[in-house]
Order: structure tokens, then sequence, then C-alpha cells
């Protein structure tokens, strides 16, 4: 009687080489996550849209590390990973997204009005800070007009 006991538990050991792969590999699958254990900063929301022709928006979590996208995936995944969580619910997420449009045309038309933009753009904070922002603009351009040699300058 022993003796049969021994064979079946020999028996049972033995796996079939084939389902040992199969398992060992479900085993790797379902324990891998391509999402890191950690970052500085991990963004998620329902409308995040990735740029791409698939699809127009959807639910991910971005986790950013060195001020670098380093994982994008599902917010399931995301929520395992530490660091500081932000949720931005319905809000729209573009990462990677850089605004390459420039200013210069702009900055070289704030040299020739007054600046009368508020803090902390500008210096205005009260009406006074208006009206004296307008009168040394208004005496700076009468000195430059007339330097230019202009006589129908700013009065």
């Amino acid at each position: 009687m022993l003796s049969i006991a021994n064979k079946i538990t020999k028996e049972m050991l033995i796996i079939n080489p084939k389902t040992f792969a199969i398992f060992l590999g479900l085993l790797v699958f379902a324990s891998c996550s391509d999402a890191p254990n950690k970052a500085d900063l991990i963004l998620s929301s329902s409308n995040v849209i990735l740029m791409n022709a698939d699809k127009d928006a959807e639910p991910l979590s971005i986790a950013i590390a060195d001020k670098e996208i380093v994982w994008i995936g599902s917010i399931k995944e995301g929520k395992k990973i530490q660091g500081k969580h932000l949720d931005y619910g319905d809000q729209s997420i573009l990462p990677g997204f850089i605004d390459a449009h420039g200013h210069a045309s702009f900055v070289a038309f704030s040299t020739q009005v007054a600046n009368i933009a508020s803090k902390p753009v500008g210096p205005v904070n009260a009406i006074e800070n208006i009206q004296s922002e307008l009168r040394e603009f208004i005496n700076k351009r009468k000195s430059q007009t007339r330097r230019m040699g202009h006589r129908n300058g700013l009065r």
C-alpha cells in the first residue's frame, strides 16, 4: 500500500514540460507590469489624448520621473505606482504635447504700448498705477518723437 502512495506522489510531481512552460509563462505574464514602482508624479484623467489616429481620448494614467514621461497605462495600474497622484477627472491631458508658438511679434508690439497689465505681468495694482503708467508712457513717447524729428508727436 505504501508503494502505491509513493508511485502516485511521484507521478503527480512529474509535470508535462509543455504544460509547465505554459503555466510558467502565464505566471510571469500575470505578475509582470511595465508600470514603474515609483514616480515623482502620476497624472490620471478619463480624457487623455495621445495624438494618434486610433482613438480620440481614453482614461489613462501618466507617470513622470525626473521631468520625463516614463510610463502611460491604465488608471488601475497607475494607482499602484508610489508617488504624488493628481486626478484630473474629465479634464483633458495631452502628454508630451509641446506648444511651439512664439511671442516675438507680441514682444515687439508691446514696446509700442503702455504696460497697464496687472501684477505679476505688469506694475498695475490700482487705478493710480494705470494713470501714472499712461502719463509716463505719453511723456516718453513725446520725447522720442521729438528726437526723431516728427512735428506731429503725441501731445
